[in-house]
């Protein structure tokens, strides 16, 4: 079987539910799994790569909705070409499915643009030096102004700051969740105390045909 599922498991019971399940058509054999680049609320980025039945390489990003499970192929590289410029890099910034693109051109600086869930794009920033998202903000390097900045993706509007603590807000992440060594079992992570601590959860890949 080459079957390409999306689904979800519920940590406290282990009922799993599948929301995609794909038979492979588009990618050569073992190619193009589905991957889950970021969940914000109940939008889900995801990704798909390898090599084609033609041989070529190729990368697909979707937007999954776990309330009805529909899966929205996404025109990214189509969009940003219309507007001269390469996509690199895709962060998910809120539930509301507002992306972060980062994008490049020939030797030029990267871009750094918002894509709103209707489609719209807004260009940010043009920096080498981006910190990430936090705050409903892209927080980035102004070289020229040599301040550090925060832009919010909604607005467009900018403010920046010269101080030596500048620095993206992180909070450490409590949970977790990775595939066992012989990829037969999911593995939680929890940080309880301090420490991590691993539970296996009950689901097998009966399950998920």
């Amino acid at each position: 079987m080459d079957r390409n599922n999306l689904g979800f498991v519920d940590v406290h019971t282990g009922k799993v539910t599948v929301l995609v399940d794909r038979k492979n058509r588009r990618w050569l054999q073992g190619q193009g799994s589905f991957h889950v680049t970021a969940v914000k609320g109940r939008s889900v980025l995801v990704t798909q790569s390898g090599q084609r039945l033609d041989y070529e390489p190729d990368h697909l990003w979707w937007r999954l909705d776990l309330n009805s499970g529909a899966l929205a192929k996404l025109p990214l590289q189509e969009e940003l070409a219309a507007k001269g410029r390469v996509l690199a890099r895709v962060e998910l910034a809120d539930g509301d499915f507002t992306l972060i693109l980062i994008t490049k051109k020939d030797d030029n600086p990267q871009e750094i643009w918002s894509r709103m869930a209707d489609g719209a794009l807004r260009r940010l920033a043009v920096t080498d030096h981006y910190y990430g998202t936090a705050d409903g903000q892209i927080w980035w390097y102004h070289v020229l102004a040599q301040a550090g900045a925060r832009t919010d993706y909604l607005s467009g509007e900018t403010v920046r700051e010269r101080r030596a603590n500048f620095r993206i807000p992180s909070q450490d992440s409590l949970i977790g969740c990775k595939a066992s060594f012989d990829h037969r079992a999911l593995i939680l992570q929890q940080q309880l105390g301090g420490s991590w601590s691993e539970r296996t959860l009950p689901v097998q890949a009966d399950m998920l045909r």
